[in-house]
């Protein structure tokens, strides 16, 4: 909060009339910023063949998710999962749509459920946002990683085990 405080210009005592706890200033922080990255990824192109559509998005995605590193891992701390999910649900309704059609083109698996692949798409992003914050990997390698491995697992067929 006094780090909060300080980048704002204001005290503590400031910042904990408006919001008393950590939780409530992550949270308000996480709503503050998806509201920006929803307009922001409305002006994404998601014409086109489903995979390359997709990547753009993740693309978009990542390069607002790797802005944000330290309110990605304040949220993650902070927040409950559900209402991490809650908060990303009108973020998830574009993906859908690539994905449903990626389904119907055969160049993603129907054996997989929207939902699910919304959910791997979700926690990878986190993911490789952890993995900078970590220095595992190199913010500007992140958005071609998530691709990679979306695309990989997203591909029609099942795999034997």
């Amino acid at each position: 909060m006094a780090d909060v405080a300080k980048e704002a210009g204001v005290g503590r005592v400031t910042v904990y009339g408006h919001f008393p706890s950590r939780a409530e200033l992550v949270d308000a922080a996480v709503v503050h910023v998806l509201e920006q990255v929803d307009v922001a990824l409305k002006s994404v192109d998601l014409h086109g063949p489903p995979r390359e559509a997709l990547a753009r998005y993740i693309r978009a995605s990542w390069e607002h998710t790797g802005r944000s590193l330290s309110l990605v891992a304040a949220a993650e701390k902070e927040l409950a999962s559900e209402r991490i999910h809650r908060l990303h649900e009108r973020l998830a309704e574009r993906p859908v749509r690539v994905l449903e059609r990626g389904q119907a083109d055969g160049v993603f698996s129907d054996d997989l459920t929207i939902s699910w692949m919304v959910a791997v798409l979700h926690r990878l992003i986190h993911g490789a946002a952890d993995e900078v914050g970590r220095a595992n990997i190199h913010p500007s390698d992140a958005a071609e990683l998530i691709v990679t491995t979306v695309l990989r697992a997203f591909a029609p067929g099942r795999v034997e085990v």
